[in-house]
């Protein structure tokens, strides 16, 4: 309950049906230098009033029974009251609502949510410029027209600007919020997209060396095969073991097994010709190389290029180095044989040709023409 005494000069009132948005609000006011008092309703609101004169009111627009248009213009026709600022604090933003607010004589519109510095910036300047509503518009007041009616303003001349200055202070708000939004949505959007393309990533690459892994392998190398067919171009597969891997795990553990995965991946990757050829990981350590546009001989050359670049290189292993080996399996189809060649032709030549290295001694290339 508010007793009905005589209040300090820069006691506020506010109308709010909602008692925690209203507490927020007063509390808010008393920690800005403010005196605040907190009414539910319009009818609470014109009984405090007949006793109490506060520097400015705030009310909230939508309220039962008496809502804070029909509040505001109460107070504006009682001559007693009538100089006492009103600040409607409202969700709307039509301009049907600015119109009413216009009509019942409000000073100042703040849109809900409302930002407290805005708020508290116009409940100064209301107050520091009070003085300035001493001057009526007259009798006549403004005519307005809008959605097929006629409204007669008779608000002063200050009371309107300081309104639809308001207005317009809170539409610049939203925009600047809006604008805020918008940006944030588009970093939330950029980093959905990032992940997105993360995700698609881990789908195709091999997590240990970040080659293409063998489900790319088998989605995309028979596209490979059919543009070869399409264009009649020659086209080379080479399949990759590291030898003795499993004694190199069994030895030197599989951390060292894991090093040497990537380090010959990266060897391998790098003798490639950019944009052109492409690697993957077919499984434990065999890598498969496809050699678009490359017949036999330039198979060959890439496959026995690779074989030395694996053999130069040690592998660092703590307290001494390894040196390792690799064995190469080549299939390659000419010209003639391109229309009928498929997939599982491709791999088993180069599989069996990688076998028959490994049975020669390993460290070597061996190669077949893939014939059906």
């Amino acid at each position: 309950m508010v007793n009905l005494l005589d209040v300090a000069p820069d006691t506020l009132l506010i109308v709010e049906d909602s008692h925690t948005q209203a507490l927020v609000l007063k509390q808010f006011l008393i920690d800005n230098g403010f005196d605040a008092v907190y009414v539910e309703d319009a009818h609470a609101a014109l009984t405090w009033l007949q006793s109490n004169t506060p520097a400015l009111i705030i009310s909230d627009v939508l309220m039962p029974e008496i809502d804070g248009f029909a509040l505001c213009e109460t107070i504006k026709n009682t001559p007693q009251i009538r100089n006492i600022p009103v600040v409607l604090l409202t969700q709307l933003s039509e301009p049907e609502d600015i119109v009413r607010g216009l009509e019942c004589g409000a000073d100042h519109f703040v849109t809900k949510p409302f930002d407290n510095a805005l708020l508290l910036a116009q409940i100064s300047n209301i107050l520091l410029n009070q003085q300035l509503r001493s001057h009526p518009i007259g009798e006549a007041g403004v005519e307005v027209y809008f959605g097929g009616n006629r409204h007669v303003i008779n608000s002063e001349r200050s009371q309107i600007l300081d309104l639809l200055l308001s207005t317009y202070e809170g539409a610049l708000q939203q925009k600047r919020e809006l604008e805020q939004t918008n940006g944030q949505l588009n970093e939330a959007l950029d980093t959905i997209k990032k992940r997105n393309t993360e995700i698609a990533e881990l789908a195709v690459r091999d997590p240990l060396t970040g080659l293409f892994n063998r489900g790319y392998f088998n989605d995309i190398f028979p596209g490979s095969i059919k543009r070869a067919q399409r264009y009649r171009q020659s086209l080379s597969l080479v399949m990759c073991d590291i030898d003795h891997f499993k004694m190199i795990n069994d030895h030197y553990g599989h951390q060292t097994g894991d090093k040497v995965l990537k380090q010959v991946a990266q060897c391998l990757a790098n003798s490639l010709r950019q944009g052109v050829d492409w690697i993957a990981r077919y499984g434990g350590e065999e890598f498969v190389v496809v050699l678009p546009e490359t017949d036999k001989a330039g198979a060959l050359v890439m496959a026995e290029r690779m074989r030395k670049l694996v053999a130069e290189f040690l592998i660092d292993c703590g307290p001494q180095s390894i040196r390792l080996t690799a064995s190469f399996g080549v299939a390659f189809c000419p010209l003639e044989r391109v229309a009928d060649v498929t997939l599982n032709s491709m791999v088993e030549v180069a599989d069996r040709c990688l076998y028959q290295a490994k049975d020669q001694g390993r460290n070597c290339c061996c190669h077949a023409e893939v014939t059906e």
